[in-house]
């Protein structure tokens, strides 16, 4: 049975907000939005000529907030535009980097000037395409009659055709989307946003996607190596950074690096890798048809690679990106995290000294226990602090999670907890660094340890001297009693020592 569809509101930032879907697509929305006001993003998301997302939510009046989704080119142009008539505009998280849009977000009252000049940019552009495409037309005519005459091997005239066929059709798809810009100027709801993001990290978990998007990791989808070697004819199709760096599961890096042939003004790419034995390999897809492209060409390669045509891959449009996912593990910890509950290991057990770390850092400083509460009469209350990254309520629930993995633990209702104050770091005494709050110490929790499957039932009071549950600041006030009572004795040794020597 179909959910329904409703009317949903939530506060955010002071601001009654109103989405009609669904309330699981409802929720998912407000816990986005709310991401999207805190500082961490919006310094993430800093752009000259913008504005924080919040601004934008105080402008929009209680309304949803509109998006325009770009070309990347029309950036630049955009915000100049906006800061020439004092507008404002924020930006998004793009959540298909592979795409070559760009997404910001708007007042609705602004929306109309935004569009106007929207469309009058796709008008000029639609104007540039209708000459290039008229002369596309006629070179695709006048090759299909060299070769309605032509004699003998007619191969490479032949190829030609078909390469030339398959740039006016991508060349007929990008006219296509200038003349939808010219329609509709770019403009959509929050859900066509989101639909951008199908399959994406924050798609598949909204905890573990924005995690991974603010340590400047990439969250778009991934894709087929099929997908990710698709040859690309039209030259207005290239990436602007001219360069794609591709990782399938296997863990091959290809590096693909588009061109243009001047001649023919007909782009193509050329790949690069070194297999797992060492071996450096070329390729490229110049003058060959899609269709022996992937039927001769691409089954050699991935078999160089050791993968095939559906294996996933996630493709980075900079070497920088690529070696920040490699900085935090992105594709490396999930697979040896795997291997070793398949072997019953644990992080001292591995090989990789980094990735042994990085595990010990995860299973020492996160919370992974999933609890569901249970009423205790015993309501001996005791204070902890969290970080205000790891803390969060939803449908009145209060939970802490572990923004690596998106596991949670259950603190119960909102009513079980007290005193819920944020509370500033001593580095920086302007800015929240925890939620310190009280809560019953010996409250029964049903746990479930998800690295490395353990189940037990205990209460925050026990899981601390345990340390099953990771309250740093309890834990430093033990660091500190324990040096305080080593210094003591020490202190009363001396001074029994100098006694017995006087």
């Amino acid at each position: 049975m179909d959910e329904i569809v409703q009317v949903c509101h939530a506060e955010i930032e002071g601001i009654t907000v109103a989405v009609k879907a669904t309330v699981q697509v409802a929720q998912w929305i407000f816990r986005l939005l709310r991401w999207l006001c805190t500082k961490e993003m919006e310094q993430r998301l800093n752009m000259p000529g913008c504005h924080k997302f919040s601004d934008i939510m105080k402008l929009s009046d209680g309304e949803m907030p509109q998006v325009l989704d770009i070309p990347e080119k029309d950036v630049a142009g955009l915000i100049a535009f906006a800061r020439s008539h004092d507008l404002h505009l924020s930006l998004l998280p793009d959540l298909n980097v592979n795409d070559g849009k760009t997404q910001f977000v708007i007042p609705p009252k602004e929306a109309a000037l935004f569009v106007s000049y929207t469309k009058s940019c796709a008008q000029r552009e639609k104007a540039e395409l209708d000459s290039v495409m008229e002369k596309y037309t006629t070179e695709e005519a006048e090759l299909t009659e060299k070769l309605r005459h032509a004699t003998g091997d007619t191969t490479a005239l032949q190829n030609h055709l078909d390469i030339v066929k398959e740039r006016n059709r991508e060349f007929g798809i990008r006219v296509e989307d200038v003349q939808k810009m010219i329609d509709e100027g770019g403009l959509c709801d929050i859900n066509d946003y989101l639909r951008t993001g199908k399959g994406s990290m924050l798609d598949e978990n909204l905890e573990k996607g924005m995690a991974a998007y603010e340590k400047g990791l990439d969250v778009s989808a991934k894709y087929s190596m099929q997908e990710c070697m698709e040859p690309v004819r039209d030259p207005g199709n290239i990436p602007i950074e001219r360069f794609r760096f591709i990782l399938p599961d296997k863990g091959v890096v290809v590096t693909r690096e588009y061109k243009v042939d001047k001649d023919t003004n007909i782009a193509y790419s050329e790949y690069s890798f070194t297999t797992a034995e060492g071996e450096k390999c070329k390729f490229s897809d110049k003058n060959i048809p899609k269709e022996r492209w992937n039927t001769e060409e691409l089954p050699k390669i991935f078999d160089k690679i050791g993968c095939d045509a559906d294996t996933q891959a996630r493709v980075y449009r900079t070497k920088e990106q690529y070696k920040r996912a490699e900085k935090y593990g992105e594709t490396i910890i999930p697979s040896v995290i795997q291997k070793a509950k398949e072997k019953g290991f644990n992080a001292e057990n591995f090989n990789n000294a980094e990735v042994g770390k990085q595990l010990h850092v995860d299973k020492v400083e996160s919370m992974k226990e999933k609890a569901s509460a249970e009423i205790n009469g015993d309501k001996t209350m005791e204070k902890y602090r969290v970080p205000v990254d790891s803390f969060f309520f939803t449908e009145g629930a209060a939970y802490i999670f572990d923004r690596t993995t998106g596991q949670e633990v259950c603190l119960g209702m909102k009513d079980d907890i007290s005193e819920l104050k944020p509370v500033a770091g001593e580095e920086n005494p302007g800015v929240a660094k925890y939620w310190e709050f009280s809560f019953d110490k010996n409250k029964s929790l049903s746990c479930e340890d998800r690295f490395t499957g353990e189940k037990y039932s205990m209460s925050l009071n026990e899981g601390a001297i345990q340390g099953k549950f990771d309250f740093s600041e309890k834990k430093t006030e033990r660091k500190e009693s324990v040096t305080n009572e080593i210094t003591e004795a020490a202190q009363n040794m001396i001074h029994k020592g100098q006694s017995r020597h006087h």
